[in-house]
């Protein structure tokens, strides 16, 4: 299965939250990034949606330091700069976590068959909802860790959340492939 490392904004989302920080889309290439203080920085973006895109950066914070004031030059400036930004790795964290809630959704649809699944003693409860709600809970201290309400995404996922649900997309590929294979066993059979 090939992975999609893009940002791909879903109809309808309209903010992103990693951290203490909140990225916002308004119409359909605005955005503007936040933390608890206020705005740090606005840009617009042409093109489709995804790494290629061009950003023209509007507005950018005094309260930046001089590391990422260096760093927002260096992008405006030159494009080969961009696999390394921070914007890189946060396409990549969006590209994991929708992965994450793709996996979710198939298990609790199709494995399950129910809207909410927890293991007793098991790390994270899944729950599924109206309109597209998806929730994650992890059981074992740290509560909410990612959340898909009303086109609000917040996430608190870590690598080793990402692992755990790397290993269970595996383990249902591989339901999917003997629940395969036995179904074309019973057709050559009849």
């Amino acid at each position: 299965m090939k992975s999609n490392s893009r940002i791909s904004a879903r109809k309808g989302d309209r903010a992103y939250h990693i951290g203490n920080y909140t990225l916002s889309r308004q119409g359909s290439n605005q955005y503007t990034l936040r933390d608890a203080r206020g705005v740090l920085m606005q840009f617009q973006a042409s093109g489709s949606v995804g790494l290629g895109r061009q950003v023209q950066v509007q507005a950018v914070s005094d309260r930046l330091d001089d590391i990422h004031r260096q760093t927002l030059q260096g992008f405006r400036q030159n494009r080969q700069l961009v696999p390394q930004s921070t914007l890189d790795s946060a396409a990549i964290y969006v590209a994991k976590t929708r992965q994450v809630e793709q996996t979710v959704r198939n298990f609790l649809q199709k494995h399950v068959r129910a809207s909410s699944w927890s293991k007793d003693g098991g790390q994270f409860k899944f729950e599924i909802g109206e309109a597209d709600a998806v929730r994650i809970i992890d059981q074992w201290g740290r509560g909410v860790v990612y959340e898909r309400q009303q086109g609000q995404v917040s996430s608190r996922l870590t690598p080793q959340d990402f692992a755990y649900f790397s290993r269970l997309q595996k383990r249902m590929q591989q339901v999917e492939q003997k629940t395969l294979t036995a179904s074309k066993s019973q057709l050559e059979i009849s």
